[in-house]
């Protein structure tokens, strides 16, 4: 039995313990933030390089580079004075390995660009959480600062094999898991169309950086939207690959084995760039990944097939603008119409889809991943770290005892019924029914859909980019999103519009607090970039990335943030 002095002595531990770690927090931070500062100042008080002819096509910049009309060292020198503008200005820079970068760019000028330099000289930036040796891959948590990675990881390596810099990595939320990028460390990343919203997440640094011209080519990764949203958002191209096309080694993970307990929605490592033609080269280059990992099967990147289908006639083209789970906003709706119109204008065969069964994507997608009940994985993650604000609304959800939730679901609304009886801990078991039931409709929902059509459009975020802190009460709005890493469907992101003054409004069929918050989001929102997702069946991920060639081609130019 449990003495009375026993008791106290254990509570004063604990709150030794926590007074320790907040103090040792508030440190790491303090340190991080500093030093980030240190060598901003630093680059930013050098002679500024020569001028370069602004270049919005990466395959333009490297076609400059080859001919030698810049030079490595001075495309290098520039990204990095504006990665420390950006950074000072939207808080999307963690990481500056901006010495290593101008000692590998200067070391390309003493070699030319030959046939194996796919990247040679162009600027990158990647997600925190890619490993680069010799610095942190903190996930936006303080339990995993100070602790510098050994080695590159796949990817990283295969962009200096290629001749590419890496200039800098990424913001992103505290373990990566929310659709906005702030965490204690290096703040909340602000998007460049207007610093009062978020430029999305988990990848919405990369999305910054890339919107503001700091890198020709970007990585994220992506397990329910974490890069097409902040490219839709920031107005920039992404690209999410079929599962496993590209290795995940050396990218962190939730759990700090580096590996992932669930293997039925897996993050996705993919590029992201301005166009669509530097979501080609990236695939090519990422694509030529010779992986340490033996569970990663080596598929090269076919460009013949590529351009086949950028200049294919007659494709079937399935389409949805909006479903009734969570129903689009007006300039969402605009975009997939204008699209599928200019597909129809250049002979293209499109087709509505039936109605699209998404409370039961959605379902089966909040339902795997909280299967472990309680975020456990997250909680022990951060080592004693508090979790941050964003997260208690879903910790909440996440807790409640599997008896009350249908007593609950049913005093509330449909949508968050749904979500209270869904989350949540599951037996082993349990769990099997869930990816079986995922498995059924993955089968059912691919032969459907692509037995009338070779891709599919639809909307990208059913809003655009929200106000601070909102996304966190509107995570079904990525539904859309959501649906393709449940199929496993390799989905392009493409900008096409921004919101217009008449369409910041919201309308829904329901009476929630996710209408009103969708409601109140879209106030203040026009000039804001919206844009449409090109999907195509599993493993063809030269055919999406061919049709949203062509789908670019068939928009004006998307320009650049105003500021």
């Amino acid at each position: 039995m449990t003495t009375l002095p026993t008791l106290a002595i254990s509570m004063l531990s604990i709150l030794v313990v926590a007074w320790w770690w907040n103090d040792t927090e508030d440190e790491i931070v303090q340190q991080k933030r500093a030093e980030q500062a240190r060598i901003r100042q630093q680059w930013l008080s050098r002679e500024a390089p020569p001028p370069l002819p602004a270049e919005r096509c990466v395959l333009a910049l490297r076609e400059q580079l080859r001919q030698g009309t810049v030079r490595p060292t001075d495309v290098t020198e520039h990204a990095i004075r504006k990665a420390c503008v950006a950074g000072a200005a939207y808080c999307c820079v963690t990481e500056q390995p901006f010495e290593e970068a101008m000692r590998r760019a200067a070391a390309l000028q003493c070699r030319p660009a030959g046939p194996e330099g796919l990247l040679w000289g162009l600027p990158v930036t990647v997600k925190d959480s890619v490993h680069m040796a010799g610095y942190d891959s903190s996930c936006g948590t303080t339990a995993r600062c100070g602790r510098p990675q050994e080695e590159d990881g796949d990817i990283v390596s295969a962009i200096y094999r290629l001749g590419g810099v890496v200039v800098a990595k990424s913001n992103v939320p505290q373990m990566m898991m929310l659709p906005e990028s702030s965490n204690r460390i290096w703040g909340t990343a602000k998007n460049p169309w207007n610093p009062a919203r978020t430029p999305g997440g988990s990848t919405g640094g990369e999305g910054v950086l890339l919107a503001v011209g700091v890198s020709a080519l970007g990585i994220g990764t992506d397990i329910g939207g974490s890069l097409r949203i902040p490219a839709v958002w920031c107005g920039v191209c992404g690209f999410l690959p079929t599962p496993r096309r590209l290795s995940h080694r050396g990218a962190a993970t939730i759990s700090a084995s580096g590996f992932c307990g669930n293997d039925v929605i897996v993050p996705s490592i993919g590029p992201m760039a301005r166009t669509v033609e530097g979501l080609a080269l990236g695939m090519e280059a990422l694509s030529a990944v010779e992986s340490s990992d033996r569970t990663h099967r080596r598929q090269p990147w076919c460009a013949d097939k590529v351009t086949t289908w950028s200049t294919a006639r007659k494709v079937r083209v399935g389409w949805a603008e909006s479903c009734s789970f969570f129903e689009t906003c007006p300039t969402a709706r605009r975009a997939v119409r204008e699209s599928v119109q200019r597909l129809r204008q250049a002979g293209h065969d499109v087709v509505e889809l039936p109605p699209i069964p998404m409370e039961r994507i959605v379902e089966l997608y909040y339902g795997i991943l909280s299967a472990e009940g309680g975020m456990r994985s997250y909680r022990e993650a951060l080592q004693g770290e508090k979790l941050a604000p964003a997260y208690r609304s879903l910790l909440r959800m996440a807790s409640v005892p599997a008896a009350l939730r249908p007593v609950l679901a049913a005093l509330l609304p449909p949508r968050m019924a749904l979500l209270l009886r869904c989350t949540g801990g599951k037996t082993a078991y349990e769990f099997f029914q869930w990816v079986e039931a995922l498995q059924q409709l993955r089968q059912q929902l691919l032969a459907e859909w692509f037995g009338k059509a070779d891709v599919l459009l639809t909307p990208g975020p059913a809003l655009p980019a929200l106000p601070h802190g909102m996304s966190k009460e509107l995570t079904p709005s990525f539904c859309y999103t959501f649906m393709a890493n449940v199929l496993q469907m390799p989905t392009a992101v493409i900008p096409t519009t921004v919101v217009h003054a008449d369409e910041c409004t919201y309308v829904s069929a329901h009476r929630d607090r996710y209408t009103t918050l969708a409601q109140e989001s879209m106030a203040g929102a026009a000039g804001m970039p919206m844009g449409v997702q090109v999907s195509a069946a599993p493993h063809m991920d030269e055919m999406c990335i061919g049709m949203a060639l062509q789908l670019q081609r068939l928009h004006p130019p998307f320009p650049a943030p105003p500021s």
